[in-house]
C-alpha cells in the first residue's frame, strides 16, 4: 500500500494500491506492453483507419486501407509494441487479424 503524507505531517492519506481492481493473475504477471489497435472500416465511401479514437487515416479501397494500417502496425513492433489490425464490416461483425509481437531475440545459451 503506498502512503502519501500532506502537508500537514499528523496526516496521512491512504492512496490505492497500484495493482487495485486488477484480477490476481494479471498482477501476478506484471504489466503487460502497450497494446496498439488499428480498425478498419468503412465510412461512406472510404475506408478509415483508427487508432482508439485517432482517425489515422482516409484510403479509396479495402487494400489501400489493410495496406496503410499493416505498415502503422509494423511500425508500433518496431518501436517494441504489440499491436493487432481489427476489420469493421458493416454488418457488425468484426475480423481480427493476429497480434504482432516484437520477434524475441535468442538468447546466449541457444545461439
Amino acid at each position: 500500500m503506498v502512503v502519501c503524507r500532506c502537508r500537514d505531517r499528523r496526516k496521512k492519506i491512504d492512496a490505492v494500491p497500484a495493482p487495485a481492481g486488477l484480477k490476481p493473475e494479471v498482477v501476478r504477471k506484471g504489466q503487460s506492453m502497450p497494446l496498439q489497435q488499428y480498425v478498419v472500416r468503412k465510412q461512406d465511401h472510404l475506408w478509415e483507419i483508427w487508432l482508439g479514437r485517432e482517425l489515422l487515416s482516409n484510403q479509396p479501397s479495402y487494400v489501400d486501407a489493410l495496406n496503410a494500417a499493416d505498415a502503422l502496425a509494423q511500425a508500433a513492433v518496431q518501436r517494441g509494441e504489440s499491436s493487432r489490425i481489427m476489420i469493421g464490416t458493416p454488418d457488425g461483425v468484426d475480423v481480427e487479424f493476429p497480434m504482432r509481437r516484437l520477434p524475441r531475440r535468442p538468447s546466449a545459451e541457444t545461439a
